[in-house]
Order: C-alpha cells, then structure tokens, then sequence
C-alpha cells in the first residue's frame, strides 16, 4: 500500500457504490475506485506491515478522496470482497448457506488478497468456508491445510485418500505440494506400506480366530500373508482371508494419518498481536456505557447503525452544539444504556471477531448473548444469525432450553418443535429446574401434552397415542 504525487495525471477514481462509508478513517484507492473504511479491520488484521508507513495524522496519507493510499497489483473485485468479509460475512452464517459459483469466487477471492497480505485469520475462514462449499478437496486441500496452519483434520480425510492409494504421487502433485509437505505425504505412504507389510506377515494370534480352513474345517491351517492355507488340500478353495485383517488395517491406517502433521506452526507473536486490539477498546467513534456496572465500550457507530433500526434513529437526534462534548464522543460522556456489560461485549464478539477466528464448539452461552443483545435492540440480521449458531452440530442445548429461547424471542415455532415434542413424549417428568426455565405457559402446555400422552398409551401392547403435538406446539410456539 502507498502514496502518490501523480493521482491528479491519473483517471479520476469513482466511489465504490458499497464500501464507500462515510464514517471510515481510511480511503484506499484501487485502480479507478475508492474505497472508505475503518482501518481498525486492516490493522487487526494483516501481519505485515501493511499500514506501517502510513502517516493517519490529518494531514497524513489516506485521510480523503484527495490522498488516497494507493494499492497496487490489486483488482477492486478483490479488494470489495475483503470489505465483504470484513462489514458483511458475519451475516451469513454458516457460510455453506450461500453456495452459488459467485460466492465460491468471492471467498477465493478473499483467500488470495488474504495470502499477499499476511491476514492469517481471515485466510484460515476462508479455507473453512471453500471446505464447506465443497470447492476444494485433494491435493489442493493438503495445501492449504498446511499452507496456513489449519488442524490436521481439515485436510484428514484428503490426506488418508492419497497415502492409501496405489497411484503414486505424480511429478505435477509434488509440485503443487511443496518440497516440505510433498516429503510428509510421501513419508506417510511408505509409512503405511511398512506398517501393512508388517501386519501382513505377522501371523493370526487372536483366540478368537484360530486358524482353521472353513471349507473342510481342518485344524491343518497356517496363517501366512493374512491367508489361511488348508495344509491338507491346494484348492483355491480352501484358502480363506485372516478374520482379523479387517480390524488390522484400520488400525495401521489410523496411526499413519495421526502421525501426519500437515499444519505449520503460527508466529508466536501472531496471537499476541492480536490481543492488542481485543477487549472494550475497538479504536472506534462512539462510547456506550452498560449500566449498572458502569462499563465502557468504544466501537463504531456505523456498525451500530447498519444493524438496528434503534441506533440508527438515535444517531439521527440532533446533537446539542454549546460548547460541550457531544453524548457519545468521548470516554467522559458516553451514551448510557441499560444493558448488561457481558451481553454488550457479546454484541461486540459479532461485530469485531465472529467472521475471523476458527468456529468456536462451545459457544453456546455467547451466541445466547448475541440472540438477547439483538432482540432488544431490534437487530433482525443478527438475530437470525445467532439462531442459525445456536442450530449448527454440537452446540449443547437442552429441549427445554430450546422451547424457552423460542418463546422468549418470538422464534419460528419450527426452530423448537421437535425438542417440544421429545419432552412430551419422554418419560422422566419435568423437573423443577425445567419449569422454572420454561415458564408458566409452556410448563402447563407440556404437562397437559403429556398427560394425554400417557393416558391415551396401551401399556400392554405399546401402542402410541395419536396425540396432535403439532397442534399443541402451534398453541404454545406461536
């Protein structure tokens, strides 16, 4: 990224019609199209000195249409979809929802900017989310496993395919491997060679599988090769493979693939780095204070404004103008809101770090945050974001938590309907815990749902009541 006295000789450059925000610090000049941004993204962002030499005084380089920073070697197709990654992946989640050949080319367009410029985090999303859209696989996949440090698993199942097969890794696949990990992968097949040849030649000792010939029954067998051979009879018919290859091999496979180290090992100061920019402080425009604990966040108001409907109404008030700090501008005058501190900070989780680090498991009470923090400040897209987190593989939620986020927030009655209709028909009543956790309405629903239940069931014969759950859900649900 740079400077340049020669803009004026140059064409005039355009805005871009989307990532041009008036409330950025940053204008980036890409070709023939301006870009406006919050440097925040960038700087947190790129392990190289990427912004280094950029003077963000107000005089310096990048402070307006007049003195861009200019990016070269860069198409503004490339540089609009890391603006989309940065103001706009964290809305489509997971990022398979969206597998049109467009947003495979944005990702990969992602990727490639992400590898110029040492964004480590935003490459390792992107490899995460051309896995998901099922746009890489093969040797390619190894590549990028260990091109940008992901786990081992990512690229697992690719790497199992090619040591296990017989073709032999061809000159064009070393090439596109690299000498480092080309090496591993070749080490691993005459790994599992070895290890087969081994297992092969060893013979049956399990107690479970005596050797015997399963055409005369003859105790006249040896296990040689992992084939029982009849010593009495040389008809083909009278070998039979080893019982116990099959548990044989997995084994052997198994243990080759967990001995493949694929990842390379980050920078040490790359995590560190990084928490520079974590915590209350965003580098942003506006103060919020949660109150009642009286904790203060900095962030951007354009995030605030683009998400709900609430902020932006609020930042549309006319702002008093005698002298004093305007509410909001500074740490001593913050906006006040009542709002927990860790549901804010939550809301700040998805702005800020959602769309970069590596899928977090066990999240649930987060993306819980998230849902209430977006529910009461009238944040649909986000809310529907969280929904679609707390939904994925993995994530703990009981049956009745689920029934209870449903009700509270007004959610589709088909987000919870089948967790409803598990604790109608299990057979442990509710507990105290549930019931306070359900509420009054949905407490009562259920037990009236279960009663029938039991009622209308044949104990003998085990027969099911035709029980409408679907009505009662409908009733209850919304």
């Amino acid at each position: 990224m740079q400077s340049t006295d020669s803009a004026s000789s140059i064409t005039a450059p355009t805005r871009s019609q989307k990532y041009y925000i008036e409330e950025g610090d940053l204008v980036v000049r890409v070709e023939d199209t301006l870009f406006r941004l919050h440097r925040y993204h960038i700087k947190r962002a790129a392990q190289s000195d990427l912004l280094g030499s950029i003077d963000f005084s107000d005089m310096g380089i990048g402070r307006d249409d007049d003195a861009p920073c200019i990016l070269t070697d860069v198409q503004p197709e490339e540089f609009e979809s890391l603006m989309w990654f940065f103001y706009d992946s964290g809305y489509l989640w997971p990022p398979d929802v969206d597998r049109s050949t467009d947003r495979i080319s944005t990702w990969r367009r992602i990727l490639s900017l992400a590898k110029r410029f040492k964004m480590r985090q935003v490459a390792m999303v992107a490899c995460h989310a051309l896995g998901l859209l099922g746009a890489v696989s093969g040797i390619e996949r190894i590549v990028l496993c260990a091109e940008h440090g992901l786990n081992a698993t990512w690229a697992r199942e690719d790497s199992g395919r090619i040591i296990a097969r017989e073709q032999p890794i061809s000159a064009e696949e070393f090439e596109l491997l690299g000498f480092e990990t080309g090496a591993k992968i070749s080490n691993a097949r005459e790994a599992l060679a070895k290890g087969v040849t081994r297992a092969r030649s060893t013979p049956c000792a399990s107690s479970n599988h005596l050797p015997h010939c399963t055409s005369c029954g003859s105790s006249e067998v040896v296990c040689l090769m992992r084939m029982h051979v009849c010593k009495n009879r040389h008809s083909y018919l009278h070998y039979s493979e080893c019982p116990t290859w099959g548990d044989v091999y997995p084994s052997v496979y198994n243990s080759t693939l967990d001995g493949l180290s694929l990842g390379t090992q980050p920078d040490p100061e790359f995590n560190e780095n990084l928490r520079t920019f974590d915590g209350d402080d965003k580098g942003g425009d506006i103060y919020i204070r949660a109150e009642p604990e009286g904790r203060t966040f900095r962030l951007h108001r354009y995030l605030l404004v683009k998400a709900s409907p609430v902020f932006a109404d609020m930042f549309l008030l006319p702002q008093t103008d005698d002298g004093e700090d305007i509410e909001g501008s500074s740490e001593h005058n913050p906006i006040t809101l009542q709002v927990r501190a860790d549901a804010l900070a939550a809301l700040l989780y998805f702005f800020y770090d959602a769309a970069q680090p590596e899928p977090v498991q066990s999240a649930t009470a987060l993306w819980e945050l998230i849902l209430h923090t977006a529910d009461m400040f009238d944040m649909e897209a986000v809310k529907q974001t969280a929904i679609y987190a707390l939904s994925r593989e993995g994530v703990i939620l009981s049956n009745t938590r689920r029934v209870s986020l449903c009700i509270k927030y007004a959610l589709p009655r088909t987000w919870a309907r089948a967790a409803f209709q598990e604790i109608c028909e299990r057979t442990e009543s509710l507990a105290a815990g549930e019931i306070e956790e359900l509420g009054p309405i949905a407490s009562a629903a259920v037990s009236r749902a279960r009663e029938e239940y039991i009622r209308g069931t044949n104990i003998t014969t085990e027969v099911e009541p035709q029980l409408d759950i679907e009505v009662i859900a409908y009733t209850v649900l919304g």
